[in-house]
């Protein structure tokens, strides 16, 4: 009778004592639903997700969790992140400046540059029209682009 009042002792005491999960802590729901609103480009409803992307790229943290610690399987989803120089909208005027009157200007539109910085032994963008040194990422579904890249 006493050993069994001992194992039932046991055994409540037990009970109480929590378990130490032998997998690692998935990432939070605002850092999972990155995957969601990173390729929309953060609309409305993404405020949370757009914060927890800001306080990871401060951290120096990958800009996304890993996309198995959202997803029960991870099928194929992965992300491209590289740099961007960013080109803002400007004037061209080939053979001359756009300040000069009788050039016949163009108008070129913000445009981006993936894969590269404004400075750099093949490229030398950071005199040319204001560029700024930027970062994209690219979430892709079996190697197929989702939404649009997405440039911070």
């Amino acid at each position: 009778m006493k050993l069994l009042k001992r194992t039932f002792a046991t055994i409540i005491i037990a009970s109480f004592i929590p378990v130490i999960p032998t997998t690692a802590i998935a990432a939070s729901k605002d850092e999972c639903a990155i995957w969601l609103c990173l390729p929309a480009g953060f609309p409305s409803g993404c405020s949370a997700a757009k914060s927890a992307f800001k306080k990871r790229i401060k951290k120096r943290k990958p800009p996304l969790p890993a996309f198995s610690s959202c997803a029960v399987s991870s099928p194929g989803i992965s992300y491209i992140q590289q740099s961007a120089a960013f080109i803002p909208a400007h004037k061209e005027c080939p053979g001359g400046s756009p300040d000069d009157y009788f050039c016949n200007a163009t108008f070129v539109p913000d445009q981006y540059i993936n894969g590269i910085y404004c400075t750099g032994e093949t490229y030398f963008l950071d005199s040319l029209n204001g560029c700024i040194d930027k970062g994209s990422i690219t979430v892709l579904d079996n190697k197929k682009t989702v939404g649009s890249t997405f440039y911070y």
